[in-house]
């Protein structure tokens, strides 16, 4: 039940695990979502603190980690600095597994590139941040990085994306499971977007 003898998947939330604030919060700020006050999302009393901004350059910082995570190196190699140490923070990050996954209760940034995507809907927040996904992993792919980013398809971007996934992506469907298998039309809908996914990904 505890499935110890499987092989351990990292997918929940990795990029909560890489110490951005340590690492960017002073130097960097624009790294972290807007807040429609004028603040970054950077202090320790907010809810889940250190919310990105997609539209800055994390997106850099975000694939030279996977690529040192997954080429071997180590989180030194990076400034990394966590409540742990200098380390790859084994929840987030396992041999061969980079998890991508943004930080939980996912705030949408009120600059005005993000809202450019995040205004347009559903689909439009669900391609936005699928295509930092896509990002990383085409850009490991052409540098010849081993291994996978995992992902989780997890509100507000649980919708198929319209780009193709890379091969080198796995994806986790967050649905509510057997908890919603007396509920009807909800659990149909729900098995539909596993079905669904495992069609986009297949």
């Amino acid at each position: 039940r505890m499935r110890l003898e499987t092989e351990y998947i990292p997918n929940c939330h990795g990029l909560a695990h890489l110490g951005y604030i340590e690492r960017f919060g002073k130097s960097h700020p624009d790294y972290f979502a807007l807040l429609p006050d004028g603040r970054r999302y950077t202090e320790a009393a907010m809810s889940h603190t250190g919310q990105l901004c997609l539209s800055s350059g994390i997106r850099e910082e975000i694939y030279k980690d996977a690529e040192a995570f997954l080429t071997g190196k180590p989180a030194s190699s990076r400034g990394m600095k966590t409540k742990y140490g200098p380390v790859w923070v084994p929840s987030g990050f396992q041999p061969g597994y980079f998890n991508i996954m943004p930080q939980d209760s996912f705030y949408e940034c009120k600059c005005d590139k993000c809202q450019a995507h995040f205004s347009k809907g559903p689909q439009a927040t669900s391609d936005f941040v699928w295509g930092l996904v896509n990002e990383v992993a085409n850009k490991l792919k052409k540098n010849n990085v081993p291994g996978h980013l995992t992902m989780m398809a997890y509100t507000p971007y649980r919708m198929l994306p319209s780009e193709k996934i890379p091969d080198n992506v796995m994806v986790m469907v967050a649905v509510g499971g057997p908890w919603y298998m007396d509920k009807g039309d909800t659990f149909k809908r729900e098995a539909e977007l596993v079905r669904a996914w495992t069609e986009k990904m297949y």
